[in-house]
Parts: structure tokens; sequence; C-alpha cells
């Protein structure tokens, strides 16, 4: 069998074929979801992170943050002001590790841990960032986001769908970052 035909094999997700092309499509069309949401969160936008924070705090209120900072009885953005101290990194880094080498789970955040990032020590030496499914979905889905955005500001742009090129032109109607439709 060819390489192209093995990669194919591999590539292949109960009979879909996965491409770039099919992935680059799927993200420019998350990326105007998450250009939608993220327009219709901003009219209300300090009610939404509000909302947000409360469902953060009483998601873990059982951990053992949760427990010492007594996240079940916040229930405003200013007692969570009051209460929680100014972090740094190392602040947490003894529950990332114990996360690590003891399977502890439990300690920041209720949601299950799908993988560690290690930063890049840009700001010194570097981190182990965890990443629930959460966050994993929230990045990705602003990434693409990004991305179209990024497309609006390039000198040319290829656009495809279902894995053909679609539009292939130089971008007459080019636009600042600060002049974006956000």
């Amino acid at each position: 069998m060819r390489d192209t035909e093995n990669k194919a094999k591999e590539n292949s997700v109960r009979g879909l074929e996965l491409t770039a092309e099919k992935i680059n499509s799927y993200s420019a069309a998350e990326g105007v979801n998450a250009l939608a949401d993220l327009k219709k969160q901003s009219i209300h936008a300090m009610e939404e992170n509000e909302a947000f924070l409360m469902k953060l705090l009483q998601d873990n209120k059982d951990t053992e943050i949760g427990k010492k900072y007594d996240f079940a009885s916040i229930k405003t953005i200013e007692e969570y002001q009051k209460r929680l101290p100014v972090t740094i990194y190392d602040d947490y880094a003894g529950y990332v590790i114990r996360n690590i080498h003891n399977n502890e789970d439990n300690l920041m955040t209720a949601y299950p841990i799908r993988v560690y990032c290690e930063t890049s020590g840009s700001l010194g030496n570097p981190k182990i960032v965890p990443m629930t499914v959460n966050s994993i979905h929230v990045q990705q889905k602003y990434n693409s986001l990004i991305c179209d955005a990024i497309k609006d500001m390039a000198d040319h742009v290829v656009r495809i769908r279902d894995g053909m090129v679609r539009k292939n032109y130089l971008n007459d109607h080019k636009v600042t970052a600060q002049d974006l439709d956000w």
C-alpha cells in the first residue's frame, strides 16, 4: 500500500476522511460562531462575566482551594475580590505537583484535567498549566475567532470548504485590527 493510502486510513474516523482542508473549514465555521457568541455576550458583558464567575465558584466550592476561600459563601464580585488575594503561579505550583505526582484531584478545579501544557518560560522558568475540557474548548473557540479576524487583516485570502478551494483572492478591503467588526 502506498504512503498516501496509509495516511488516509490513519486519518480516517468512522469512514470520514480528515484532511487539512476539512479541519480548516471547520475552524473557520467555529470562528464565525465564536464571533457571534462574543458579540452577544458583550452586550451585557458585566452580567455575563459575573454569571460565569458565580458558576465557577459554585462548581469548585468543594475543591481544596474552594474550601480554603469558602467559595460556597461568595455571592458577589465584591465578596470574591475581598476574599481572594492576588496570586502568582508559585501559589498554585504545589497543587499542580500534587496533582501530577500523587494523582490528587479536586485541588484547584472540580473539572477533570485532561492535559498539562508547559509554557515557553519567556518570563522566567517554564510553567506547567493544567487544562480541563472546558478550558481547552474555550481556547479552541476563541483561537478560531482570532484566525477569522486575522483573515480580515490578511493581504491574500484563501477560503476552503468541503476540501475545495472556494475563493482565492487578494484582500482589497483589508482592515486594521482597530477597525475589525467585533
